[in-house]
């Protein structure tokens, strides 16, 4: 219910009850407009109405005749005036240390062609979205560009769909991959496509390093081997995970203790929702988190778009008790 557009968010609206509560662990994923949708739920009013509520709380990013487009935060003591009360956050869970590690690598020709030819063409329809807004074609078109953009920075091959000598990545990743398994490190690995899965599959077989998949692909009885297979076979070393892994999964805590991030996503909430299938209850060890990111790319804008959207939801949420 986070989307006031959504069916789940619209559904909620019409229920009737003296009290609402409402439980989650990412109140806000992308912007502060977040909040908003919930607590209309939770306490409809309280906020006032949503555009005055946006004009007070967020910057105007850019007008055109459509709509205003907002960001950011401000006026944060108001804002916590208003949720006070209403919004609490529980802080006294204790879990091992968590170590973050950034990881740049680079492109080769190929990658830097194609993701520079991509990347040309997203910012011309972005530039336009925000002067005079896009047509359901474009918006679609810019969403296909900036895929295509983001892949080039893993494999020419999730482009071209042709093998290729591994990329300055993969070649990055299954070397730690090595060194972490030498030291006696189980790892969970996320990547958004399944396809650049298989690529690092083939590179791990090559190196004799046992790894099972969880993905959409395999059944549910298939996806419980795997696990089953991870936790008791020591010759298995990795976990290979698209989102399928990322929610819902326990048990991977009692095994593993690092886990990868081989590309990053645009929101910040579904790299915290991986790391916590490995940093949660029952993990006994410290944690290590790998993220994987190009050089001069795509992907090194999306690093300040991800701690932009973590600021807004530390500050906002981080309510003063009495």
């Amino acid at each position: 219910i986070r989307n006031d557009e959504s069916k789940a968010w619209k559904a909620a609206k019409t229920l009737t009850s003296d009290y609402f509560f409402g439980l989650s662990g990412t109140v806000i994923e992308n912007r502060l407009d977040d909040l908003y949708s919930i607590m209309d739920v939770i306490s409809p009013g309280i906020l006032g109405p949503k555009w005055k509520f946006c004009n007070q709380f967020q910057d105007v990013i850019s007008v055109n005749r459509r709509v205003l487009v907002f960001g950011g935060i401000k006026n944060i003591e108001e804002l916590h005036e208003k949720i006070k009360g209403k919004v609490f956050g529980y802080d006294k869970l204790t879990l091992p240390p968590i170590t973050h590690t950034y990881k740049q690598v680079g492109m080769n020709a190929l990658q830097r062609k194609e993701h520079d030819s991509h990347h040309k063409e997203a910012k011309k329809l972005l530039a336009k979205a925000l002067s005079s807004g896009l047509s359901f074609k474009e918006k679609m078109w810019l969403q296909a560009l900036l895929l295509k953009t983001r892949q080039a920075c893993n494999a020419i091959d999730l482009i071209k769909k042709v093998k290729s000598s591994p990329s300055d990545k993969t070649k990055e990743i299954i070397s730690d991959l090595k060194g972490l398994i030498a030291a006696g490190h189980k790892i969970v690995l996320f990547s958004q496509w399944t396809e650049y899965l298989d690529i690092l599959a083939g590179e791990l077989m090559s190196a004799g390093i046992g790894h099972v998949f969880f993905t959409g692909r395999e059944t549910e009885r298939q996806r419980a081997k795997s696990l089953q297979t991870f936790a008791n076979d020591s010759k298995v070393s990795v976990f290979l995970a698209s989102d399928a892994g990322g929610v819902g999964v326990d048990g991977l805590q009692l095994v593993a203790d690092v886990v990868i991030h081989t590309e990053l996503p645009w929101n910040p909430a579904r790299l915290d929702q991986r790391t916590g299938r490995v940093h949660r209850l029952g993990q006994s060890k410290p944690v290590q988190a790998f993220y994987y990111y190009a050089a001069d790319s795509i992907e090194e804008n999306m690093l300040q778009v991800l701690q932009g959207k973590r600021d807004v939801r530390t500050i906002a949420l981080d309510v003063p008790k009495d």
